[in-house]
């Protein structure tokens, strides 16, 4: 499975995903929630956690 994502925050590596995920979620699922994360769409989430994560990526992000 792969995920292009355009202009995305940070480089996530290698993704992985469970077979049950795989095979119970819907690919268009899979794909947006990456590129949401990708984005910086931490999702419902309140502030503290929000900006914690976000202080985690690196500077040139």
């Amino acid at each position: 499975m792969s995920v292009i994502a355009v202009n995305p925050r940070f480089s996530p590596g290698r993704l992985m995903i469970t077979r049950n995920a795989k095979d119970t979620l819907p690919r268009v699922e899979i794909n947006a929630a990456i590129n949401r994360h990708l984005h910086g769409d931490w999702g419902d989430v309140d502030e503290s956690d929000r900006s914690a994560t976000t202080v985690l990526l690196p500077t040139d992000y």
